[in-house]
């Protein structure tokens, strides 16, 4: 049987040296090879702007253990801030697997930043990008999972974020600079169970994906925005998240659907 390997650090694994020389044993290397890297898709391979895995490795705890700091990965390699006590929880996702724990009742644990290319690359009109997301809510409410916006104030605001309807919906709010606005909703229920969840825009059009399913291909296009900050498990005029938050990568382009497919197969995989 093939090893099963995950490789979280770099693009591609190692390659494995096993069999003798010769045919018989180029033959098995390869094998081997191919195996391993069909095993160890992560979104590294996306060409991702900013990344966050909930690995100890990429953070920066106090003794509580609350998380100071979130080292991304990604093109943006930066440390971005945690705020209000965002709580980690080493086996919160399941045995061995650690998470951040987002609450409204601490009132509301966040990360933020203000430089960086994450935050740069939305300024414009109709720029592409998709956000991925290992998530699990735990309240059926009104909470926001990400949001860029303009601090000085202005209208410029993209919001990732939940409605209270059925069993809690995907919704994105982009409101441009002059303060025209586009609402794109779900039809699929997200719950209170590990989910995995997507947006995908193209410049014209937005895609949510909620688990492997395509939720709502809808066509969404506003005017010129002027973001200057970037937050998660927060936002403008909206509740925090209360949930955990494992996975959250940002693409600097529209993913297709067999990408979606991907990223969704690696986070069942790595985090259950």
């Amino acid at each position: 049987m093939f090893p099963f390997i995950w490789w979280l650090g770099a693009e591609e694994p190692p390659a494995a040296d096993v069999g003798q020389h010769g045919s018989g044993g180029d033959h098995l290397r390869r094998r081997v090879i191919m195996a391993t890297a069909s095993q160890s898709w992560s979104p590294l391979r996306l060409s991702p702007l900013f990344g966050l895995e909930a690995v100890t490795s990429d953070l920066t705890l106090d003794a509580d253990p609350d998380i100071l700091s979130w080292r991304s990965r990604g093109s943006d390699a930066q440390s971005i801030a945690a705020n209000n006590s965002l709580g980690w929880l080493p086996n919160g996702w399941g045995s061995g697997k650690g998470t951040p724990r987002f609450s409204q009742a601490l009132s509301g644990p966040f990360l933020s930043t203000a430089s960086g290319t994450v935050v740069s690359w939305m300024a414009g009109e109709d720029v592409p990008f998709a956000v991925l997301m290992t998530v699990q809510t735990l309240v059926i409410a009104d909470q926001v999972f990400c949001c860029w916006d303009d601090t000085s104030p202005g209208s410029s605001i993209i919001t990732i974020r939940t409605d209270n309807a059925g069993g809690g919906r995907l919704r994105v709010v982009r409101t441009d600079a002059s303060g025209s606005n586009v609402t794109v909703t779900g039809n699929l229920d997200i719950g209170t169970e590990h989910q995995r969840l997507g947006v995908s825009f193209s410049g014209n059009s937005v895609d949510l994906y909620v688990g492997n399913r395509l939720d709502v291909s809808q066509a969404s296009d506003v005017g010129f925005m002027i973001p200057n900050r970037f937050r998660i498990g927060t936002g403008p005029g909206i509740d925090a998240l209360t949930g955990y938050m494992p996975s959250f990568w940002v693409i600097p382009r529209h993913i297709s659907s067999s990408e979606w497919a991907a990223y969704y197969d690696y986070s069942v995989k790595v985090w259950g």
